[in-house]
Parts: structure tokens; sequence; C-alpha cells
């Protein structure tokens, strides 16, 4: 089975779990199918699932890793004492530990990870731009709590966890590399 074949194979099962898709067309194009595996994945309540399709999915997404490539965490080189920052797809980012959380306020979210981490042994974990999404929290006001939060957190703490702030946008990228370099 060659990488379209997976795709179509793991579109057609998830869609003949639930009768609400029966009228579900495929899209013809490789660009349209990815849209809506990725869809269907993220839509699937939690359950059993049968062996070859996790055979198939492992295949499907092994394969998708390779085309894209990985970034291990251990290559970045630190903007701070014990912070990262890496500009890319969080996808494609190898570390401890991901939180792609959101929230309209940016609440409870830094410190909880943090320590759920640091309690479990993670010697990673990367951030992505909470709330600056479809939440709109302005993009400097987010960065200058989240680096913030970190810095008290490890300062109170003594923690050793790698902190890596993973931005998509160039303009982020600007915005932390001017916060982190006030970090000491």
């Amino acid at each position: 089975m060659d990488q379209a074949e997976r795709r179509q194979y793991l579109i057609r099962y998830l869609l003949s779990e639930n009768p609400e898709y029966n009228d579900t067309a495929i899209p013809a194009d490789e660009y349209g199918q990815k849209r809506l595996l990725r869809s269907l994945f993220n839509v699937r309540l939690p359950g059993a699932i049968g062996g070859d399709f996790l055979a198939v999915q492992d295949e499907y997404l092994r394969e998708a890793i390779r085309e894209k490539g990985i970034t291990d965490a251990s290559s970045l080189a630190p903007a701070a004492p014990g912070v990262y920052l890496w500009q890319g797809d969080i996808t494609t980012l190898k570390c401890g530990a991901i939180v792609n959380a959101a929230n309209s306020g940016m609440t409870g979210c830094y410190v909880p990870c943090l320590e759920a981490a640091d309690s479990v042994g993670t010697d990673s974990i990367a951030f992505c731009c909470i709330s600056t999404g479809v939440f709109g929290f302005p993009q400097k006001a987010a960065a200058e709590v989240a680096v913030r939060t970190v810095k008290e957190y490890k300062n109170e703490t003594g923690s050793a966890i790698k902190v890596i702030f993973n931005v998509f946008k160039d303009e982020d990228l600007a915005i932390y590399r001017e916060l982190l370099g006030q970090y000491q």
C-alpha cells in the first residue's frame, strides 16, 4: 500500500464507523483527503479500533514523519538559560511534552503543565503561542505572560526542565527573541 492508498483506507474506515457520515464524499485531491482525515481523527471519540486500522495508521504516520522531518529538542540552542525558541510546525518537534492549549484569558496553563512535567521527570516541554489565534489575545502580551511565568517558575522551583517556546509566525519569533534577550 502506498501513502495515498493508506490515507484512503483510513478515511473509508473512519467514515464507515458512523452512519452520520454515509453521504460524505472523499475528495479526489491529496490536500482535501488530508483535511478530511485530520478532521475524522479529531472528532472520533475514544474507543476500540481494529488492529488492521492501527497498523495502516502507524505506517501512514511514520511515512508522514519521514516526509516532514523531525527536529529534536536536544539540537536546539538556548535563547536564555534553560529556555529555547523554535519556529516551526509543532507536530515535527520531538521533546518530552507539548502543550497546545488555548483559552480566552491564558489562565492556568503554564504552571500546572510545568509542575506536571517536572513531577514525572520530563526533560523538556514545548508551549505554542497560547491564546493568540482564534481567542485573539494580543501576541506581545501573551509572550510577556509566557516568558515571565516560566522565568518565575524556574527561579522559584529550581527546575531544570528545558522550556521551548514554539512560534509559527515571524512576528512572534521577533517578539520572543526580544523578550528572551532580556531574560536574566
